[in-house]
């Protein structure tokens, strides 16, 4: 196996012996803007064989991102962010996974980045065709808090990055996006409320409404709320004017 082409990129990489492609999965493996994503077989379970795209194919999106986070006012309070590399994303899941914070597991074997595949539903996919559950996206909020506490900023905790195992854990993929700075907990859990509450059901919206407001007096010992508040605005002033950023206005505005 080893230099096998990669036909779906293009790509030649040499497989070490445990590593093998996935032919014809039967799933469908989500394409990220700043990563391919490979299925394989390492020590007899599937992973995602993460792989960087190249940095003119990322350019729009990183314009993209850097544009959003100007408008937010992100960057205007004291904000930061760059983009971790592959090993730094490692070093941090395994960071998060040793302080108790659910995440996909992700290893280096022979210098490839694996992640390990779980068995899951996308916070984003629940709440476009199971808009009633409720309990996960206040779960998701839940865990964004405990990060918090427990010294971790996740970054980029919009729901595509959500997943929602049959139990009900939640656990948090892609870390490719490191955000420090002044108000960068209250940036995150903005986001988090900002996505969490993007649902086909009424119940959702007002499920993580009454989560915000019936923590406000916990919250407010953790956040600066006003500068939580000034960001929710700021979210959605930039969803009406760029709607292509929210996936789910239109389902919204149609009910």
């Amino acid at each position: 196996m080893a230099g096998e082409v990669l036909k779906d990129f293009g790509l030649k990489i040499a497989l070490p012996s445990a590593v093998e492609p996935v032919e014809n999965p039967l799933i469908t493996i989500p394409q990220g803007n700043l990563n391919h994503m490979l299925p394989v077989s390492f020590n007899g379970e599937l992973h995602l064989l993460r792989i960087p795209r190249s940095r003119e194919s990322i350019a729009s999106t990183v314009t993209a991102l850097e544009q959003e986070y100007a408008g937010l006012g992100y960057f205007a309070l004291g904000g930061r962010y760059r983009l971790r590399n592959l090993r730094e994303q490692v070093k941090f899941a395994r960071l998060c996974a040793d302080r108790g914070v659910a995440v996909a597991a992700m290893q280096q074997v022979n210098g490839l980045t694996l992640v390990k595949y779980e068995s899951a539903l996308k916070l984003s996919r629940i709440n476009i065709t199971n808009g009633s559950d409720t309990e996960a996206a206040v779960a998701f909020l839940k865990t964004i808090v405990s990060a918090h506490e427990k010294g971790l900023v996740l970054g980029d905790r919009w729901t595509p990055n959500v997943l929602v195992k049959s139990s009900g854990e939640i656990v948090n993929i892609d870390f490719d996006i490191e955000l420090t700075g002044l108000v960068s907990h209250e940036f995150e859990l903005a986001q988090a409320i900002h996505y969490g509450s993007h649902s086909v059901s009424w119940q959702t919206w007002e499920a993580v409404d009454r989560w915000y407001r019936d923590g406000q007096s916990y919250l407010s010992t953790r956040y600066n709320l006003p500068v939580v508040n000034y960001f929710l605005h700021a979210h959605q002033l930039y969803q009406e004017t760029h709607l292509q950023m929210n996936p789910y206005s239109l389902c919204i505005a149609n009910l």
